[in-house]
């Protein structure tokens, strides 16, 4: 596998290699589809979804706020003043957070253990391991995090008479509009996780669904890259949410082989190598968002090789289905505008080529130029992928790419080249110097 390129969008990659006219052939890539969902739809219905909540919390949690002592009672004001200053960083917020609470705050944000002094049995907490990762590392989203462990970790510990005089007041502070909005995204976190909230404040934990995952790489041996393919290696427990269904594509691209006549062309080692960065990059993607809960060319390219579609008749199908989920996801969400250009419906022309490869039978001319008008619609800045703290693994990781490669391929009993991207997965061996996968 030789890198050719490694910055720019993908069109410009390939275009500035078309006139090069080196390489006879280039590659419809899966990861083209698959890079822009994680890295686009994912990441916009993932932060609209967070913000509409940080609003909802904010203005819910004050109004609260504005009710007397008597009827919220001194515990449940404490946690809601806390929750507030959790959720702005703002100094006038932190000043009016009673004594007993602000040790809490204070915690969290440091990510050490605190004492509940407020608390009739005065239990330690430790806020070490609930630290923001991934997409939730900083600014709001951080402020979001530590504010759903807090409230998730301190409302299940509350005395009953304290835990239905929260209720009564948040669902008060809602009202009728306030309680669809929550219903909105407690559907969407649905679709996203594959989880429901247990607590209208409260991001319920996401263990049954990651669990195994998180268990096989914990236990696994060897090299990092090694030990992350762990976590990914076997198929999902559930494949109902977009969560599942991403799980679902990283193993498909980890397991399966070319399939039919063509497999014969993409033979070589490097595309299985190819395919398991893929798998990783994917993996990582989930693991950005779900932490809290455990376009088209105008330009005819010059010299156009000819164009082939790696055969990967499952993974292009759970990537479809992935879509699908993303783009009603979004409408649930009310994400304008997020799903345009993602419609599974994008990837119909692909699969029909897969197809025409598959029987040996020549494309129309119209299909051919409909694939070679979305692989150069790939346009664009990609936005940096956050840093990743996973279970098992010493120091974060962060998915890269995509790298513009060329790769060997057995065309018709010869040995040519074809032009294809790669997507993977760097580790932070040392405080900022980061390393790709040595395989």
């Amino acid at each position: 596998m030789e890198v050719l390129a490694s910055s720019g969008s993908p069109r410009l990659m390939l275009e500035e290699k078309f006139r090069v006219r080196a390489d006879p052939f280039v590659v419809c890539d899966v990861g083209l589809f698959l890079d822009q969902l994680v890295g686009g739809t994912l990441g916009d219905a993932w932060q609209a979804v967070e913000l509409r909540r940080h609003r909802l919390w904010l203005d819910c949690l004050r109004c609260m706020l504005a009710e007397s002592s008597e009827t919220l009672g001194e515990r449940c004001r404490g946690l809601a003043a806390a929750a507030v200053a959790l959720l702005t960083d703002q100094p006038s917020d932190a000043a009016a957070v009673p004594k007993a609470f602000a040790t809490d705050v204070a915690a969290v944000r440091a990510g050490t253990d605190s004492v509940l002094s407020w608390h009739p049995d005065a239990p330690r907490a430790d806020w070490s391991t609930e630290r923001p990762t991934g997409a939730y590392e900083t600014g709001v989203m951080a402020q979001l995090w530590r504010a759903t462990v807090y409230l998730r970790a301190v409302l299940s510990r509350l005395p009953a008479t304290d835990q239905s005089a929260w209720q009564r007041s948040t669902n008060a502070a809602l009202g009728i509009d306030g309680q669809k909005q929550l219903a909105a995204i407690d559907e969407a976190w649905r679709l996203v996780l594959g989880t429901s909230r247990t607590d209208p404040f409260a991001v319920g934990a996401l263990a049954q669904n990651a669990l195994a995952d998180r268990a096989r790489l914990a236990t696994a041996t060897g090299p990092w890259w090694e030990r992350l393919r762990a976590a990914h290696g076997a198929p999902p427990s559930e494949v109902a949410s977009l969560r599942g269904q991403l799980l679902q594509v990283a193993h498909e691209l980890a397991t399966e082989t070319p399939q039919g006549p063509m497999a014969p062309v993409f033979a070589h080692p490097a595309w299985q190598q190819k395919r398991l960065d893929l798998a990783d990059f994917t993996y990582v993607a989930v693991r950005e968002v779900d932490g809290l809960l455990c376009a088209t060319g105008d330009r005819e390219p010059i010299g156009r090789p000819e164009l082939l579609v790696e055969p990967l008749p499952r993974t292009f199908a759970a990537l479809r289905a992935a879509m699908a989920s993303a783009q009603r996801i979004c409408r649930t969400a009310a994400v304008e505008g997020a799903f345009l250009g993602l419609a599974p419906e994008r990837l119909d022309p692909v699969l029909a080529l897969l197809e025409h490869q598959r029987t040996g039978t020549e494309p129309p001319a119209k299909l051919v130029d409909e694939v070679w008008q979305l692989l150069l619609g790939f346009d664009g800045d990609r936005r940096p992928a956050p840093k990743v703290r996973i279970d098992g693994l010493d120091g974060n990781v962060r998915r890269s790419g995509p790298q513009l490669v060329r790769m060997p391929i057995t065309w018709q009993g010869q040995q040519k080249t074809a032009l294809a991207f790669r997507w993977f997965v760097e580790h932070e061996s040392k405080p900022g110097e980061w390393e790709a996968p040595r395989r």
